[in-house]
């Protein structure tokens, strides 16, 4: 019986450990792409980088640039976007806190607006980390 429970344990931290490793691999990745602004992602990029787990927040814009969709607000709030984007990444901030800004537009995330049944644009989406620091803990009523 000690045996079983100490092969569980050990597959746990082995499992832990692993996944931890892949979460700072991808938020390495997706930091180096966005050195210059938010990272323009397609639907296989957007499903990678709000996967779990996540050690990071994942803030991603839902737009629609293209004039034959007519969105006049996505196309102005294009500029503000990057701005946001360059301004968190040039930026000083704490060590600890780790986000990642990603826009994806409609031309290149068909299957994720139709996921989420989306039928208007822009949309801003806040992923926040699952593991870490700051992940927000289940059960836990917020203090008052």
């Amino acid at each position: 019986m000690k045996l079983w429970a100490g092969l569980f344990l050990l597959l746990s931290f082995v499992s832990g450990v692993l996944s931890a490793s892949s979460t700072q691999d991808k938020f390495a990745t997706y930091q180096s792409l966005s050195r210059s602004g938010p990272v323009d992602l397609d639907s296989a990029s957007y499903e990678d980088l709000t996967s779990t787990p996540r050690d990071y927040y994942a803030v991603v814009i839902l737009t629609a640039t293209d004039p034959r969709f007519g969105c006049l607000l996505c196309r102005d709030f294009e500029s503000e976007w990057d701005l946001i984007a360059r301004s968190w990444t040039k930026g000083t901030k704490p060590d600890e806190l780790k986000v990642v800004f990603g826009t994806l537009d409609f031309d290149n995330g068909k299957a994720v607006f139709q996921k989420l049944m989306l039928q208007t644009a822009p949309v801003l989406l806040v992923f926040p980390p699952t593991i870490g620091p700051f992940a927000k803990v289940e059960g836990n009523p917020p203090s008052v």
